[in-house]
């Protein structure tokens, strides 16, 4: 035993192992570090702060928009702007009148909904929000847009009211103004307010302890229309798309990308000058244009006798000639699928054998 301790002995001296800190030999002093240019520290420039105008610069919203008022609710008080249009207000080609010639039951195939045939535009809120993000529990609806028929002295007329948090705690008056609406109407018309607008509501009302019923209510997404009828023929479904490639119609230079909207308003937050946020009011203001596209669709459908000939319309022609379980023609008749028999199904999908004709 006293011979195996030796020899560890001897292996931890070899090694360099002793006892203590008295034999141990300092370190041997570093060599300075090259110096390194500060572009390659930072190759980004220092971040600014952002721009605070003086103030008196400062341009308050109430002043910029002198057709808004404020409205005192018991939950506060919130920031409400109206714009009134008669019926023959032209929007392109156009008017707000030719909406009323259609009925929510020519779009009953493709949402799946039958209680859109008990009632008419008249009957419905369009709706459109603008959000300080895209998800997540923080994010806020700052504006919220709609869009109603309706009655006054001088005959029917056409509202878009925009409700707008000057501050955030603005927000519990004006779930409670957009509440007291949506009781007055029976449904909501949105653009892509299935995915975002309604569950993003929904989620602010309970955060707010609010009862709601966005989702129980007959919902026109008319988003899910415009990709069944012109997907495979334009690509992009985004509105500015349908609008630029169906109607004609171009963005003026005071729309404002939606990327940009968020960045605006935390620009108003932090300096109170409204001055860029007015053309956000301008970009949303718009808001029956949400049904234009389809209104051009169903009326070009509805003047058609015969199947078209572009396999992306197939499904409009049979939406305007309301042909959806008819007695399949023979394939002379039907040209653009070569088959014995030709089922026109298209609740499901539109025909993909055209390639073949």
């Amino acid at each position: 035993m006293a011979d195996k301790n030796e020899q560890l002995q001897a292996k931890l001296r070899r090694l360099g192992v002793v006892r203590g800190a008295r034999q141990i030999k300092s370190s041997r002093p570093l060599k300075p570090a090259p110096p390194v240019d500060a572009d390659v520290i930072r190759p980004f420039p220092t971040p600014q702060p952002s721009f605070t105008p003086h103030p008196d610069d400062i341009q308050p919203l109430e002043k910029l928009l002198p057709g808004g008022q404020l409205v005192s609710t018991p939950d506060g008080d919130c920031f409400v702007l109206d714009h009134v249009y008669r019926l023959d207000y032209q929007h392109g080609d156009d008017r707000l009148a030719d909406l009323l010639n259609f009925t929510p039951a020519a779009t009953a195939p493709f949402v799946q909904d039958d209680r859109l045939a008990q009632h008419d535009f008249r009957d419905f809120l369009f709706l459109d929000t603008e959000t300080t993000g895209l998800a997540g529990a923080g994010t806020l609806a700052f504006m919220v847009g709609v869009g109603f028929f309706e009655p006054s002295q001088h005959g029917e007329r056409f509202v878009v009211r925009q409700y707008f948090l000057r501050d955030h705690g603005d927000e519990p008056a004006l779930l409670l103004l957009l509440d007291e609406l949506l009781a007055e109407k029976a449904g909501l018309i949105t653009f892509n307010g299935r995915s975002f607008d309604i569950p993003l509501l929904e989620s602010r009302f309970i955060m707010n302890r609010r009862p709601t019923d966005l989702r129980e209510r007959p919902h026109l997404d008319l988003l899910h229309p415009a990709r069944r009828l012109w997907r495979h023929r334009l690509g992009s479904c985004a509105l500015g798309s349908l609008e630029g490639s169906l109607l004609g119609l171009r963005r003026s230079q005071d729309d404002v990308p939606g990327w940009l909207i968020p960045s605006l308003y935390n620009n108003y937050l932090h300096s109170g000058d409204a001055r860029e946020l007015v053309r956000v009011f301008t970009t949303t203001r718009s808001i029956w244009s949400r049904w234009l596209p389809w209104q051009r669709g169903s009326r070009a459908c509805s003047a058609s006798q015969t199947p078209p000939t572009i396999p992306s319309t197939c499904t409009a022609w049979a939406a305007g000639r309301q042909i959806w379980a008819c007695t399949p023609p023979p394939s002379k008749i039907c040209g653009w699928r070569r088959r014995e028999i030709c089922p026109w199904r298209f609740t499901t999908k539109i025909c993909t054998d055209w390639r073949r004709c």
